[in-house]
């Protein structure tokens, strides 16, 4: 297994996602335009702005598996207590934790009609608080089930071929084609597979 990371700048994660190709042993990964879809996008929640991911992710392409760690950085634009992000219904998150890095924190997903999780906060932070929350996810990505559009398929993980797409919500974020942010992505692959990406600073790949 290895490692690769990419990053990129606050402009692009509005509209560009990360989209898999794999043949033989070989996948190939490339941000590509998300657009079309902005019908769907919600904004709901209090209002927050995220400044940054953080997304570690693993893929299993014989289980059609990913698991995943995202480190969610934003801001609060009022007092609130509470917090809204997007996210596949086939990925079931299994914890969210506080900025203080210990503390589990409740929270209800809706895998089903929203397509979100509702965070309680544990406390009532003031507008304008820098707040940083860590979210532990797993699931199977094979199907259109869970994904925003109804029978079609944003996300595949399989051993012939795979694809992520920003639409497909395949790590929890915030207000779809509206909120920027910066984001920096590390993906644990196959060793014996390429990674082929966008990156504004240079790809590091890294044996696990």
């Amino acid at each position: 297994m290895r490692s690769i990371s990419v990053k990129t700048g606050k402009e692009k994660i509005m509209v560009k996602g990360l989209s898999f190709k794999a043949g033989l042993a070989a996948l190939a990964v490339s941000l590509i335009l998300a657009s079309g879809f902005t019908a769907i996008a919600q904004e709901e929640g209090p209002p927050i702005d995220v400044e940054h991911y953080k997304i570690n992710a693993e893929l299993i392409p014989d289980n059609h598996e990913l698991k995943g760690r995202a480190v969610v950085t934003f801001k609060t634009l009022k007092d609130t207590q509470s917090a809204v992000f997007e996210m596949n219904g086939s990925l079931s998150i299994t914890k969210v934790t506080a900025p203080d890095g210990t503390t589990e924190l409740q929270f209800l997903q809706d895998k089903v009609n929203e397509l979100n999780v509702k965070i309680n906060l544990g406390q009532l932070y003031n507008a304008g608080s820098e707040i940083t929350l860590t979210f532990d996810y797993d699931g199977q990505l094979a199907t259109p089930e869970g994904g925003p559009i109804p029978d079609k398929r944003m996300a595949y993980i399989g051993p012939e071929d795979c694809y992520l797409t920003y639409p497909a919500r395949w790590f929890p974020f915030h207000g779809y084609a509206s909120d920027l942010a910066t984001s920096e992505i590390s993906l644990t692959v196959p060793g014996n597979w390429t990674v082929v990406g966008h990156s504004d600073e240079p790809v590091s790949s890294v044996p696990t």
